[in-house]
């Protein structure tokens, strides 16, 4: 099925099995009521079109500046993927923290994954 987002007007191909349920535009991110399938016009019709979508809204003023569009990071450097991996690794140590406090591992499972996670920091 194709479909629009309702906020953004972006074409998209939907899963029939989807219909009647919430999901988000890819392009967006805004959540949306995944419209049902539409009905097969009988043989002989021609589909009634469907509306085009509203336009987006404006901004208050044609003199308001309009964001840039976003730039490309620059290249990681390895310093930089260095960083970024131990960021990564230390938001897994505090949700593996959280998993535990909240009991939903073992203390032996904590200890084992909390070593796995210890080492990788290790080779960065």
């Amino acid at each position: 099925m194709i479909a629009r987002c309702p906020h953004c007007g972006k074409k998209l191909k939907i899963n029939d099995k989807l219909t009647g349920k919430r999901g988000a535009c890819p392009a967006c991110k805004k959540p949306f009521a995944i419209p049902p399938v539409p009905a097969k016009p009988p043989q002989g019709q021609k589909p009634a079109k469907t509306p085009p979508p509203p336009p987006a809204p404006l901004s208050q003023s044609a003199n308001i500046a309009q964001p840039a569009p976003p730039t490309t990071p620059p290249k990681a450097t390895d310093s930089y993927q260095q960083s970024q991996t131990l960021l990564e690794l230390k938001a897994k140590l505090k949700q593996l923290q959280e998993l535990k406090n909240e009991g939903l591992i073992s203390n032996g499972d904590f200890e084992t994954k909390k070593k796995e996670i210890l080492d990788k920091i290790m080779e960065v």
